[in-house]
């Protein structure tokens, strides 16, 4: 996930924007479901990643189709991003069964 934030904010700088990738940004601006705080079952583990992957993979698909058009290579970029988390969405479902 860091090797796709950095390839995101490495897209963002080359075409003259300015990616604020700390902590806190991300914190103020984040809109997936969070973990519980603490120790947790193994099953509820699982059961809140995959929300998380779910709920990012849905956002990152919903932005994804308003670049196609104006941008190949953020597209193309954006492509890889959401095949990778969809990949670990399924790895990760696969461990609740």
């Amino acid at each position: 996930w860091r090797g796709a934030a950095d390839a995101v904010g490495e897209r963002i700088a080359a075409l003259g924007g300015f990616p604020d990738g700390r902590a806190e940004t991300v914190a103020a601006h984040r809109e997936l479901p969070t973990l519980t705080e603490g120790p947790q079952p193994d099953r509820a583990l699982v059961s809140s990643l995959t929300a998380i992957l779910a709920v990012a993979v849905r956002l990152i698909r919903a932005r994804m189709y308003c670049i196609e058009d104006l941008d190949p290579v953020t597209a193309d970029l954006v492509h890889s991003v959401v095949a990778t988390l969809e990949e670990q969405l399924w790895m990760i479902r696969a461990q609740a069964e």
